[in-house]
């Protein structure tokens, strides 16, 4: 198990195979909502779009040229399709995922999160945490639930004494991660899932 990966933004959304290992981050509403009336319906990528969504997912470093031969498009194309892709929102950018345990980073957590205030005011104070790597509003009987890396079991109490100023706060610290991460699924447009099982 890896405690923590800590993730630092890569190439600025841009494909660069001379940067550090990189992991595209593709946005899960694009990719099941692509352009063409298609952003408010759900219909997802054609083939060729799925696949390269795929490829860089798995290694985002690859040579457009090998991409081209395992998606059987000429580098040219992969290389326009993968900006359209990037224009469009279905890739958010490149991220290199480093093992916090290897930045001082080894403990995990999740903080379940009830401001006492405003929603708002808790956000706008999460964000002055570095440790905090996500933060989502979710429903049900808190407001928020977040991620959080950290040096040891002394930093977390400091971490939550800071944000209890104004919350209460459930702790749930890892000990492992079965499914640690995995890429976002890629839907394929509808119409050509129809006529590829009439083929």
């Amino acid at each position: 198990m890896r405690y923590g990966a800590y993730e630092y933004r890569g190439s600025e959304g841009r494909h660069n195979p001379r940067n550090k290992p990189l992991i595209a981050v593709a946005s899960q509403n694009k990719v099941n909502a692509r352009r063409n009336g298609s952003a408010h319906g759900g219909q997802g990528l054609d083939r060729i779009d799925a696949a390269l969504v795929e490829v860089l997912q798995e290694k985002a470093r690859e040579p457009f040229a090998k991409i081209a031969a395992r998606v059987n498009l000429s580098a040219t194309s992969v290389t326009e399709r993968v900006r359209r892709l990037e224009e469009d929102g279905v890739i958010l950018g490149y991220q290199a995922n480093i093992a916090g345990r290897k930045t001082g980073y080894p403990v995990t957590a999740f903080l379940l999160i009830q401001p006492n205030g405003p929603d708002s005011r808790f956000a706008a104070l999460a964000r002055t945490r570095p440790e905090i790597l996500e933060c989502h509003r979710v429903t049900g009987h808190v407001s928020f639930i977040a991620r959080v890396v950290l040096r040891d079991v002394a930093h977390l109490e400091e971490v939550i004494d800071y944000l209890a100023q104004s919350s209460q706060i459930i702790t749930l610290v890892v000990l492992s991660s079965p499914i640690e991460r995995r890429p976002v699924p890629v839907a394929i447009r509808s119409e050509e899932t129809r006529s590829a099982s009439l083929e």
